[in-house]
């Protein structure tokens, strides 16, 4: 019997065994291709038992770094066991997934497909690493792995089966790495697929603004803000908007909201924190005249964004 299959054979009846030999067999046969599998199979159980006792991500790390150093074939069956041990280490905030995540070719075609579990259907577990993998790099990633996982989502897309989520992370992606036409081509066709909303009209406000095209995106702007939304979410938005508004030379409009968005946060101080820029010390800021509200000025300049939103939907 071959050292790899004594190290199978062992993982039935006695898996911290297993793992002992496995490491002496890796040690000996460093650049043994089987021995390694093997040995990645050994080091999986050592992780999966441990998660099982509640183990956190600092008592298991050497494992899985041991793993990761391996030189064996990725994606394969025993990456895609570990990327369920990954989904489970995610909430822990010292597991960084996108480091683990960008290094490599992830996923065998079978993590795609769906499964049922307990009666309902589950999204395959490339699908959920990809979306975890997308938030952690959305909100605080840096722009590197961005590529990868951009690559990931595109193929989410092509399997079909995919959250609204994964869209709105998807352009923000696109956007932070510059790729602003892609994210307009993206984002428009895909408001015309759903009911419209806020947010929706929010993040084209966005593309708009990283396209420095700024009077579509106050049109934006002004279409997202007449929907009907709870005004305590809406301080970030009245901000920004009142920068841009700001930048737009129109003044009275833009203090209007910068006030709106000071009343907002300082009401709702402990949970809606957002930055305030400008305030009663700027000359622009005294000279103008702020509005009981915008709302006539919303309805005015929501027509651009109707346009080009529909105006795109019957060219196509």
């Amino acid at each position: 019997m071959n050292k790899y299959q004594e190290i199978y054979v062992l993982r039935k009846t006695d898996k911290a065994k297993a793992y002992e030999m496995a490491v002496s067999y890796h040690d000996e046969s460093p650049g043994d291709k089987y021995i390694s599998v093997a040995y990645a199979w050994t080091l999986y159980d050592r992780v999966k038992d441990k998660l099982a006792t509640n183990a956190r991500y600092e008592d298991v790390s050497m494992y899985i770094n041991t793993y990761l150093d391996l030189d064996i074939e990725r994606p394969s069956m025993v990456h895609s066991q570990f990327l369920y041990l990954f989904e489970k280490l995610n909430s822990d905030c010292l597991f960084h997934l996108w480091k683990i995540m960008s290094r490599y070719d992830n996923f065998e075609e079978k993590d795609w497909e769906p499964y049922e579990w307990q009666g309902k259907m589950s999204y395959g577990i490339a699908h959920r690493m990809t979306l975890l993998w997308a938030r952690s790099l959305a909100s605080r990633g840096p722009i590197e792995p961005a590529y990868d996982i951009l690559d990931a989502i595109e193929t989410a897309f092509r399997k079909g089966k995919y959250k609204v989520e994964l869209n709105l992370i998807y352009v923000d992606l696109l956007l932070r790495v510059r790729r602003n036409e892609e994210a307009e081509a993206f984002w428009i066709p895909f408001m015309r697929e759903k009911v419209e909303n806020y947010k929706d009209w929010i993040t084209l406000a966005e593309i708009y603004e990283c396209k420095r095209e700024y009077e579509k995106a106050m049109s934006c702007y002004c279409k997202a803000l007449t929907f009907p939304v709870e005004e305590k979410y809406l301080s970030k938005t009245r901000s920004l908007f009142g920068q841009l508004l700001h930048r737009l030379g129109k003044f009275d409009e833009a203090k209007t909201e910068i006030i709106k968005s000071k009343e907002i946060r300082d009401s709702n101080q402990r949970i809606y924190q957002t930055s305030f820029v400008y305030n009663e010390n700027y000359k622009w800021f005294k000279k103008a005249n702020e509005k009981a509200d915008n709302i006539s000025f919303y309805h005015e300049n929501a027509v651009l964004a109707e346009k080009m939103v529909y105006a795109m939907s019957e060219n196509s």
